[in-house]
């Protein structure tokens, strides 16, 4: 029995699951080369769609990456689940953004952009797309348990003002909650199954900071109904193309969103307590040529830093 036991240790501590706690465990990812978010499994759509994808819904479905541009406090791996693809596609690939890039989801070029020169940044020429071809996907990492930690990350803000359709890009916090019966195949949906987030309106020019609701559907998302979420702070308007910092840090039921370094919302809100950070992009369900996708730079995540002067504000 005892040797079982070390076994399981050995295992554990060998695959880096403790490295994938955002609430002990710092991580970042400069995305200078590879890919993230393989594809790795199959799933049934409980509703019987065969079309519906190949995530699971249980967090089994992952790919573990590790390289130079990847640092953490224990390990240099992290565990990437990619919310939508078919038989092991990778629709997260990191590819040199001053050059014209291919779309990974379809034949699609997607014009080139400046490097990244923000504070921090390392890879500079390179970014990682998260890309779709009618709807959403995002990436995610942790553990569903994490609960109080902050993310971080550059986001390409396209401007596409007075342009069809919808478009936006972002982060968020608490979502990607594994084998939760309430959510079923929307589990890594974070604007359907619920989530803290920061993102950026490609058509609007427009920041906001919201809680998105479990009950949504694609119609008030695509929309943009207010009543698909919780608007906190007030929108930022006429953003600038170009690259931006959004950062969500949660700590109990405290939740601070901010942009480009300056907090544009302090709440407190029990909505939810825990969940994966990720990084995600949505556009409208009928494909354009025109579209951008998501591209992101310098990923950061970590143990939240927030001093609260009670333990949980919500008993308060």
């Amino acid at each position: 029995m005892k040797r079982i036991y070390w076994v399981c240790i050995f295992t554990c501590l060998a695959g880096g699951v403790f490295a994938q706690d955002l609430d002990t465990v710092t991580i970042t990812d400069q995305f200078n080369s590879g890919d993230r978010g393989n594809n790795q499994g199959t799933y049934v759509d409980p509703e019987g769609d065969p079309t519906f994808g190949a995530s699971k819904t249980d967090g089994t479905d992952f790919a573990d990456y590790s390289g130079p541009d990847l640092t953490a406090s224990v390990t240099t791996s992290v565990r990437y689940i990619n919310s939508w693809g078919t038989d092991g596609s990778v629709e997260s690939p990191v590819l040199t953004v001053t050059s014209p890039m291919a779309n990974p989801d379809r034949a699609q070029t997607i014009p080139a952009i400046p490097a990244n020169n923000r504070p921090g940044a390392t890879g500079g020429s390179t970014a990682l797309i998260i890309g779709d071809d009618g709807g959403f996907n995002a990436i995610f990492f942790g553990e569903s348990n994490d609960s109080d930690y902050y993310v971080q990350a550059d986001v390409y803000c396209w401007n596409k003002a007075g342009g069809p359709g919808l478009e936006f890009a972002g982060i968020v916090a608490r979502a990607g909650r594994d084998n939760d019966p309430f959510l079923n195949e929307f589990t890594y949906n974070p604007d359907r199954a619920g989530s803290y987030s920061v993102f950026y309106d490609y058509q609007l020019q427009e920041v906001k900071a919201v809680e998105w609701k479990t009950s949504n559907t694609v119609g008030l998302i695509t929309a943009r109904d207010p009543n698909s979420y919780v608007q906190h702070g007030s929108s930022i308007t006429g953003v600038a193309e170009g690259w931006h910092t959004m950062k969500i840090e949660c700590k109990d039921s405290r939740i601070e969103f901010s942009f480009d370094g300056t907090v544009i919302a302090n709440v407190v809100s029990t909505s939810f307590t825990f969940g994966r950070p990720g990084l995600y992009y949505r556009e409208t369900l009928v494909p354009s040529a025109d579209e951008r996708q998501g591209i992101f730079d310098q990923l950061k995540a970590g143990p939240a830093t927030l001093i609260s002067g009670v333990a949980d504000w919500s008993v308060y």
